[in-house]
């Protein structure tokens, strides 16, 4: 069985704030698609700034525990005695 990444639930809220985005820009009148362009995307990176904290966190313990194993890895390998 493997672990879920701690990212998923962030990637998941970024993929539904571009789909926010995107409903924002492309429904209604399609003459002021323009318009609709600038604020949908200041909205969707205000979104995403305030994820940034839960990316940090669970983004470092993803790449704290990939260190860490291999790091043990090299550990072990160092101890292991050569073949002859």
């Amino acid at each position: 069985m493997s672990t879920p990444n701690p990212l998923n639930p962030v990637l998941i809220k970024i993929l539904q704030e571009v789909e926010s985005m995107v409903n924002t820009i492309c429904i209604g009148d399609p003459l002021l698609v323009g318009a609709r362009i600038g604020p949908a995307v200041q909205i969707f990176l205000g979104q995403v700034t305030l994820l940034l904290p839960e990316v940090g966190g669970a983004g470092l313990a993803v790449i704290n525990t990939d260190v860490n194993a291999k790091i043990g890895a090299l550990i072990a390998h160092l101890q292991t005695p050569p073949a002859a």
